[in-house]
């Protein structure tokens, strides 16, 4: 079955009206034989762009409000594209996100994502909301008040035959489904996704096509924007509260290739993003141990729930191996009383904070899943591990699973966020620095992301695409459905 089979195909027309703040009401026309369906989110900074085959200027009702200054005045140019931003009173204070805007686009996101779920709520649809991972389907959930939940679970893997239970014989319960960091989907978690969606749903799909591609084949997001079969939205403008975040603007300067504004650690008050140079890897570590138990400690930071290491890779003095080991005894030493185990040349304590490195169907817990170790039983050979609102045991036999996560790959920290990122670069893991990468642990930042290492290693990150070179052919599929 082609990938794209399922996916219902709609020709949409929008009407502003009120519904609470704002609403958009949606009608669609499904047919297999139009172009592909979905509306595809591409979270940039600033303005939502809705790109339509067919398009009537008078049915939009155009008031004073955030998106109609960036609305097209060409008649032509308006037959294919118009502006829109859902909530039309968006009241961000100065001040606001403890003086930090990079919380800006966040709320921006979120709020654009919460009145999209409001206004098909309020039109009586039934709604599903997941993500690949169970990290940013918490973060869904949290964004929308809704219960969200990881693809596998939305789809109802069965660990016994392998295979999901909801599909294009058995397909979800649902008039509408969103579904975030969809960057992050492969194309054979897409196909699963895409034969179990109801062919009269709607679909949202939100993902950043600028972060590092899916680990598995495919660039389904970047394939399903590039085939302009699908009604697109991009998020790509800064606006003024946004501009004064550094992360926001540093992350359009990577995209475009340009060196970013950083400032010194010793001017830390005067940017969220730093950096630290450290010309050796050896310095490179003091440097990580001196921000975790000084620097941060003493900004009111608590590196313990509040930081996050991210390392291109898991190998030399600068990857997250190592780096777990100091940074386990800086942030979670011994004490007595506080349990710990040695297992497989690894220790853990109560305390530590953990990472799901594969897929674990029976505890429903999924590769990148973080937690804390709160027991451990040496007698009954058990560790509990918390993860978000779910405790889950351990046998010893099953601790190859888990590994420290007090620093974890760029990789593994996609659909996920947090207020402090710590970010090593060095010449150690000059295969793996591109701009992809850099621009993903960058934006993993909500507060502030302090860069450690090598100018050459930076420019290195910021010059290199290769992240972006795939071979696929879903695009030129789509084309070839929606020219039918």
């Amino acid at each position: 079955m082609p990938l794209v089979a399922a996916l219902p195909a709609p020709r949409i027309s929008g009407n502003v009206g009120e519904v609470g703040k704002q609403a958009v009401e949606v009608r669609a026309r499904r047919s297999l034989r139009e172009p592909v369906s979905g509306l595809v989110v591409e979270l940039r900074q600033g303005e939502m762009r809705v790109s339509l085959d067919i398009y009537d200027k008078e049915r939009i009702a155009t008031r004073d409000s955030f998106w109609s200054r960036n609305a097209s005045k060409n008649t032509n140019r308006m037959k294919h594209t118009f502006y829109l931003l859902l909530l039309e009173s968006m009241p961000y204070a100065e001040g606001a996100c403890q003086g930090r805007w990079s919380c800006w686009f966040s709320k921006l996101i979120t709020d654009t994502t919460h009145t999209i779920v409001a206004l098909w709520k309020a039109m009586g649809k039934s709604i599903l909301l997941a993500a690949p991972t169970g990290r940013a389907a918490q973060r869904l959930a949290e964004m929308t008040k809704r219960e969200a939940k990881t693809i596998h679970r939305l789809l109802a893997f069965d660990p016994k035959t392998m295979q999901f239970r909801h599909n294009e014989d058995n397909p979800l319960e649902a008039e509408a489904i969103v579904v975030d960091e969809t960057s992050m989907l492969d194309l054979f978690l897409a196909h699963s996704l895409v034969k179990a969606i109801p062919r009269d749903a709607q679909v949202l799909l939100v993902g950043d096509i600028d972060q590092l591609p899916s680990v598995g084949p495919g660039m389904v997001l970047h394939d399903l924007i590039a085939s302009e079969q699908i009604p697109v939205i991009r998020l790509s403008t800064v606006f003024r509260q946004a501009a004064a975040s550094h992360i926001i603007t540093n992350a359009h300067r990577i995209n475009a290739g340009q060196f970013p504004h950083l400032a010194p650690t010793t001017k830390a008050e005067e940017s969220d993003c730093l950096w630290l140079e450290a010309e050796e890897p050896e310095q490179g570590v003091e440097a990580i141990r001196h921000l975790m138990s000084e620097f941060l400690p003493k900004r009111g930071i608590n590196p313990v729930t509040q930081v996050q290491v991210l390392c291109p890779a898991t190998r030399s003095e600068v990857g997250t191996r190592q780096l777990n080991t100091m940074l386990q005894q800086v942030l979670n030493p011994p004490k007595s009383g506080k349990v710990e185990l040695t297992r497989g040349g690894s220790l853990l304590r109560v305390g530590d904070r953990v990472i799901q490195q594969v897929n674990d169907y029976q505890r429903e817990v999924f590769n990148g899943d973080l937690g804390t170790i709160t027991d451990i039983e040496l007698e009954e050979q058990e560790i509990s591990v918390q993860f978000a609102e779910r405790q889950v045991t351990y046998d010893y036999a099953d601790l190859s699973e888990l590994a420290l996560a007090w620093a974890v790959t760029v990789h593994k920290s996609q659909g996920s966020e947090y207020p402090v990122v710590v970010f090593p670069l060095f010449m150690q893991h000059y295969m793996l620095l591109n701009r992809n990468l850099l621009y993903t642990g960058l934006t993993r930042a909500k507060l502030l992301v302090v860069l450690i290492g090598q100018t050459k290693a930076l420019k290195l990150a910021v010059k290199r695409m290769t992240d972006r070179e795939r071979y696929t052919a879903l695009a030129d599929r789509l084309r070839a459905v929606g020219s039918n």
